[in-house]
């Protein structure tokens, strides 16, 4: 299952965010009614939107929690998704451990080729930026879908319950505008001819994360649930239905 999220503590750099409270009465409520619905599902791995450096950190305040009761400190990571869903019912499910599966190209010291990748990207992502303007064709168009997202993300997340969220998030609909916005639509305006480039460049770190699962699943495990940023779910669900190890279980049947 690969839930996709919006990050509820803010503990990311993206852009759209949520501006909500997670530890008041009311979604610590709504969280454990979902908590209670994903444990039916009940995961023997829980993978998070962590890159591997971390899975030391990651899981010594895991075993904190799990042994002791302690939640993280810092606040952010508190009220985060990756505490409050994957730990949350990792404990409950006395999952082992969490696996952070994700893929920074800055972080990785052992490729060359992704140390290049991300410093040309970098750059061109920059020299992108600097010829597209507003009105040119397909423009006006993202920035339609884009503005419907963040206020999405902005408006109405804070005022409907944290179940409602996830579920509106994991729709063919919010799949299908987050593969637009985040990846085709660099093809609509095509600058020397490198649009193609550029949304490559925006898979590069899905096929990281892709390929981390795949490597990440023990032999005994028969369901796994991946607690992820909803932008990458919508390409990492095809790679999975295309993939003959595996079978995507839709979040609705449990939520």
């Amino acid at each position: 299952m690969l839930l996709g999220t919006y990050h509820f503590g803010g503990n990311t750099p993206d852009k759209n965010k949520a501006i909500d409270d997670m530890m008041s009465q009311k979604r610590q409520a709504e969280i454990e009614a979902v908590l209670e619905d994903l444990a039916k599902f009940n995961p023997q791995q829980i993978m998070i939107e962590y890159t591997p450096r971390y899975d030391s950190v990651i899981n010594k305040m895991y075993q904190a929690y799990c042994n002791e009761n302690t939640v993280p400190k810092q606040k952010s990571f508190a009220e985060s998704e990756t505490f409050q869903i994957a730990m949350r019912l990792g404990k409950l499910l006395k999952v082992p451990r969490i696996t952070p599966v994700d893929f920074a190209e800055r972080e990785d010291t052992v490729s060359a080729i992704a140390a290049l990748n991300w410093s040309y990207r970098k750059k061109l992502g920059q020299y992108f930026g600097d010829l597209v303007k507003p009105g040119d064709y397909g423009i006006s168009l993202l920035n339609d879908i884009r503005q419907s997202q963040t206020k999405f993300l902005t408006d109405t997340i804070p005022v409907i319950p944290v179940r409602e969220a996830l579920l509106r998030l994991n729709t063919n609909q919010w799949q299908q505008d987050a593969m637009y916005t985040g990846k085709l639509a660099f093809m609509d305006k095509n600058p020397a001819n490198m649009g193609a480039e550029l949304a490559e460049m925006t898979m590069f770190r899905d096929f990281h994360i892709f390929s981390n699962i795949i490597n990440a699943v023990t032999a005994k495990t028969e369901r796994i649930l991946l607690v992820i940023g909803a932008s990458h779910v919508g390409v990492l669900t095809n790679w999975f239905r295309s993939h003959p190890s595996f079978e995507v279980v839709p979040v609705a049947n449990y939520l």
